[in-house]
C-alpha cells in the first residue's frame, strides 16, 4: 500500500497549551516534544516514526521525589494529519513495544491508516528508566537440573541479589505498577495534545487500559481490550486454572479430532506419563546458551507456552511428542525462544515481578497451601515451573499491596470491544463476561480458536478502525469464527 510520509508534527491542540506550560515549569516534561529515535536499534529513518522522553515521578504521590523517564513513539496516520491517535498497551507485565520490528509491522497495519499511533515502554521496561532484569538469572535457574526445592533456592539467590543492586540504585521497587503506569500515560497524553485517544490493549496491557479508561474518560474516544486480563486475578493461582481448563480443552479437542486422535489415541493419559517420567529422567536440551534440562516442571511451563499459539491445537500433542522422542529440535527451539526474550532486553521479569507483587499476589497463599491447591486442581502431574517458585519468592521482592477494595474497575460509559480465544490458557471467555459488567457500552466476542491475543489480525484490525470511526454502533464482527456455546 503507498504511504505519503508526514514531514511535520502535529501541533499541540490549544486547550492543552496551559496544563503543558505547567508541567514543563515544574521540569517534568521534556522542553521539546520529539526527539530522535536513534535509540531504537534497528528501526530504519522513517518520516512518519518520532520518538520522545518524558520525565515523570517515580511515584505520583510524592512529584518533588525521585524522576524516571519515559520512551514513546508516535507512527504517524498514513492519510494525512489526525486529531485522534491510538494508543497501544503491550502485554506482561514487562514487556516492551520500541521494538523496531514491532514498530515497524504496527507502522503499515491498518491501524494507522487515518489515525497517528502511539507506541511507549511502559515504565521500568527497556527505554523506560529500566530496573536491574531478574530475567536471565531465572532463567538459569529453570535451566539448571533440579528439582522445584532446587529451583526455588537458585530463585531466591537471584531475587535478593537484584533486589540490592535496586536498593543502592536507590529504586522504589512499589512504585512500578499499573496505577503508577497509568498516571505516566496520563502526562504522555497532555504532553502529545490530542484531542481524543483510542487505546488498544492486549493481555495485561487491557487492565492498564482499562484503568485509563477509568480515570480519563473524557480522553477516551473508544477502548479494543484484546485478551482481558483481570486486576483481581491471582499471579499464580489464576494462571493454574487457566491453564488447567485449557489443557481439558485441548484433550477434549484432540478426542474429536481425527488426524490428533490417530497420532495420539490418549492425549490426557500421554501427558501424565511424560511428564512422570521426566521426574526421574530429565532431558539435556543443548540450548543456544548452553545446556538446559527440561526437568517435569520445565515441560508443564513448556507445554502451557504451546497453548499461547493460534494452532495450539496442534502444538500442544507435537511438543508432547517432542518430549517423548527427545526431539532436540523442536525442544532446542522452544527453549532459544525463551532465552530471546530475556536477552534482547525487550521483557523486564523484573517489573512483571513488581506489578505483580503490588497488585496480584495474596500473602495467604503459603507454599503449603499452594502444594495443597495443586492436589485439588486437574492436569498437574508436576507443578507448573517458573511461576510458581516466583510467586513464593517474589513476596519479598517488595511490601507494598494494593487494598483489596481498590482492586475493581469503575462502571465506564466508554464504548469498548473486547476479543477473546475460547481456549487461551491466560485469560479465558470467563474474563471478557467478567469486564463487560462495568462497561455499559460493550461488545465481547469470543473467538473459536486457540492461543492468546491471537488469531485473524485483518479481521480483527477492520473491526477495530469501523468501531474507532463510529463507536456508537455495533461492530460487524462477521469476518470473525465465533464460539456458539454458551
Amino acid at each position: 500500500m503507498r504511504r505519503e510520509p508526514e514531514k511535520t508534527l502535529m501541533r499541540t491542540r490549544t486547550n492543552t497549551i496551559t496544563a503543558f506550560a505547567a508541567l514543563l515549569a515544574v521540569g517534568l516534561l521534556s522542553s521539546s516534544v520529539f526527539a530522535d529515535c536513534g535509540f531504537i536499534k534497528g528501526l530504519v529513518e522513517n518520516d512518519r516514526i518520532k520518538c520522545g522522553r518524558i520525565g515523570v515521578p517515580e511515584d505520583h504521590a510524592r512529584p518533588d521525589d525521585r524522576k524516571i523517564k519515559i520512551a514513546y513513539a508516535v507512527v504517524k496516520a498514513k492519510n494525512g494529519p489526525s486529531d485522534e491517535a491510538v494508543i497501544y498497551f503491550s502485554g506482561g507485565p514487562g514487556g516492551g513495544s520500541l521494538n523496531a520490528g514491532f514498530m515497524g509491522f504496527l507502522a503499515n497495519s491498518p491501524l494507522t491508516e487515518d489515525r497517528d499511533l502511539v507506541l511507549f515502554d511502559q515504565r521500568g521496561i527497556q527505554f523506560s528508566s529500566a530496573l536491574p532484569d531478574i530475567g536471565k538469572g531465572v532463567y538459569q535457574a529453570m535451566a539448571a537440573n533440579t528439582d522445584m526445592a532446587g529451583e526455588r533456592k537458585l530463585i531466591a539467590k537471584v531475587l535478593s541479589e537484584y533486589r540490592k543492586k535496586a536498593e543502592k540504585k536507590k529504586i522504589d521497587l512499589g512504585a512500578y505498577n499499573s496505577f503508577q503506569n497509568a498516571k505516566d500515560v496520563g502526562l504522555m497524553m497532555t504532553e502529545l495534545g490530542y484531542q481524543k485517544y483510542d487505546l488498544f490493549g492486549i493481555s495485561y496491557g487491557t487492565r492498564l487500559a482499562r484503568i485509563i479508561q477509568d480515570l480519563y474518560p473524557e480522553k477516551v474516544n473508544a477502548v479494543i481490550l484484546d485478551s482481558p486480563n483481570l486486576m483481581t486475578d491471582d499471579f499464580l493461582v489464576d494462571r493454574m486454572r487457566s491453564y488447567s481448563a485449557a489443557a481439558e480443552k485441548t484433550f477434549r479437542a484432540c478426542e474429536r479430532d481425527e488426524n490428533c486422535s490417530r497420532s495420539n489415541p490418549d492425549l490426557e493419559a500421554e501427558y501424565v506419563a511424560v511428564i512422570d517420567k521426566l521426574k526421574d529422567e530429565p532431558i539435556k536440551v543443548k540450548a543456544k546458551s548452553g545446556d538446559f534440562w527440561m526437568n517435569a516442571q520445565d515441560a508443564v511451563y513448556f507445554l502451557r507456552r504451546q497453548l499461547y499459539r493460534t494452532d495450539a491445537l496442534e502444538r500442544f500433542p507435537a511438543f508432547l511428542n517432542a518430549l517423548k522422542d527427545n526431539d532436540q529440535k523442536i525442544l532446542k527451539a522452544a527453549v532459544d525462544t525463551e532465552l530471546a526474550d530475556v536477552e534482547d532486553g525487550s521483557f523486564n521479569t523484573s517489573m512483571f515481578l513488581a506489578v505483580s507483587g503490588y497488585e496480584s499476589m495474596d500473602e495467604a497463599n503459603t507454599p503449603a497451601k499452594i502444594d495443597d491447591l495443586y492436589g485439588e486442581i486437574p492436569h498437574f502431574p508436576a507443578q507448573l515451573g517458573f511461576f510458581t517458585n516466583l510467586y513464593i519468592e517474589g513476596m519479598n521482592w517488595h511490601d507494598k499491596r494494593i487494598k483489596p477494595a481498590d482492586r475493581i474497575f469503575k462502571m465506564s460509559a466508554v464504548p469498548t470491544v473486547i476479543f477473546v480465544n475460547q481456549y487461551d490458557p491466560v485469560t479465558p471467555p470467563e474474563n471478557g463476561k467478567f469486564f463487560q459488567k462495568k462497561l455499559e457500552n460493550s461488545h465481547l466476542f469470543v473467538i473459536d480458536e486457540g492461543g492468546h491475543a491471537g488469531g485473524d489480525f485483518d479481521c480483527k484490525m477492520k473491526i477495530m478502525n469501523e468501531f474507532m470511526a463510529s463507536p456508537t454502533k455495533s461492530p460487524d464482527a462477521s469476518c470473525l469464527k465465533l464460539f456458539g456455546g454458551d
